[in-house]
């Protein structure tokens, strides 16, 4: 069933060159309460080593309090849990309408290919993981067969979205994952509370050192993906994003 509903440019590997800066996403939410929970359960861990850590190693000026309002910051909310497929730029709202059209061919005569009969698409959260050396994302990955699904969603789909001129044929390596943390969220925020020398202080070592996490990192369990999703990144709506269109895999 699929339905239009009125209402992260970390996602793939390589660079980003010249493209526009992303405007809205396509994503498979996992809207369980008692994965948020663990979620949850997980951040508080993590984040007061990591805040331990970094004020160890950072300047020492910046006061321990600072460290863990920082940190704070850096928590992504769990009931936004999901899993990007393709982020595209659409500013106008006559892109905004092909888009949807084009989602839903796709989902039509391409996704019951990945599906194959299965009215859901099971998840395992296999590990813990971040980007690079910069370590600045902190995420769950999921198993590989679920990645290697993830990824034939999102070539199909660049394939449906290119014949419509709305993404680019060739693009990097899709890397599946679902932030927890990101570095990314705390400067504005945190400029609201410290004067711009702390600030700049803080942003300049705060990252997610694998010391703070690996003894937590162990499969969350296996949840059920059952919707595809447009949502305007933009655009924050009772702990979520505003959704655009979305199709259902029942």
């Amino acid at each position: 069933m699929v339905f239009a509903i009125s209402c992260s440019s970390r996602l793939f590997s390589g660079t980003a060159g010249n493209r526009p800066r992303p405007t809205h996403f396509v994503a498979l939410r996992l809207p369980d309460e008692h994965l948020w929970q663990q979620v949850q359960r997980l951040q508080q861990e993590i984040w007061p080593r990591a805040a331990r850590i970094c004020a160890e190693q950072g300047d020492q000026s910046i006061s321990l309090e600072d460290w863990d309002l920082a940190f704070q910051m850096a928590l992504y909310p769990a009931s936004r849990f999901h899993f990007s497929l393709f982020v595209i730029d659409l500013k106008k709202e006559e892109q905004l309408q092909l888009a949807k059209e084009c989602l839903s061919r796709w989902f039509g005569e391409d996704v019951p290919q990945t599906l194959q009969g299965r009215n859901q698409l099971e998840i395992e959260l296999a590990e813990l993981a971040c980007f690079d050396k910069k370590e600045d994302v902190l995420f769950l990955q999921p198993d590989d067969q679920s990645a290697t699904e993830m990824s034939d969603l999102n070539r199909t789909l660049q394939a449906r979205l290119s014949t419509c001129m709305l993404a680019e044929k060739q693009r990097p390596t899709l890397q599946p994952h679902a932030t927890i943390m990101k570095k990314s969220q705390v400067g504005r925020k945190l400029g609201q509370k410290l004067d711009a020398n702390r600030v700049k202080s803080i942003m300049k070592t705060l990252r997610f050192p694998r010391e703070a996490w690996s003894e937590y990192n162990k499969s969350l369990g296996k949840y059920a993906a059952r919707e595809v999703q447009l949502l305007d990144m933009r655009k924050p709506k009772d702990g979520y994003f505003e959704v655009e269109w979305e199709g259902s895999f029942r």
